[in-house]
């Protein structure tokens, strides 16, 4: 017999990131030397995390992580093998912030240091506000 406990889920959907949000200059002009364009208000094609989440009685034993290592190990062969896209996004929660940095996701936001320093006091007021961050 097999327990159909569900633990834990994720969404996926399409997205697209502009050009001009992304931060690291480097990724942004090979991005414009591979596909011989300037345009900044370009939109590349993503994957988005529409939603993660765990169980709270399962919850802080490593599940969360597990599971977004499966979505970007599968989205990585699926951009290898069969769609052109290059980045994974997140409008991540405040709660979940610190996990999704924690995993390389980068905010759009330049100052992400000031919204580290007023996060636990983001948290407090409004856990589900939403940042938006993306991988490479």
């Amino acid at each position: 017999m097999c327990d159909e406990t569900i633990v834990g889920y994720v969404s996926l959907l399409t997205d697209t990131l502009p050009l001009k949000d992304i931060r690291d200059e480097d990724t942004k002009q090979d991005i414009k030397d591979q596909l011989n364009f300037v345009s900044k208000k370009r939109k590349l094609p993503a994957i988005k995390i529409g939603r993660l989440a765990i169980d709270e009685k399962y919850a802080h034993k490593g599940l969360g992580s597990e599971i977004l290592m499966s979505v970007l190990f599968n989205v990585k062969n699926i951009a290898e093998d069969n769609a052109g896209l290059r980045f994974v996004t997140v409008e991540g929660y405040a709660s979940a912030y610190n996990f999704y940095t924690n995993h390389n996701f980068i905010n759009l936001e330049k100052d992400d240091d000031k919204i580290k320093e007023k996060l636990d006091i983001i948290i407090e007021r409004n856990p589900e506000q939403t940042f938006y961050l993306y991988l490479i």
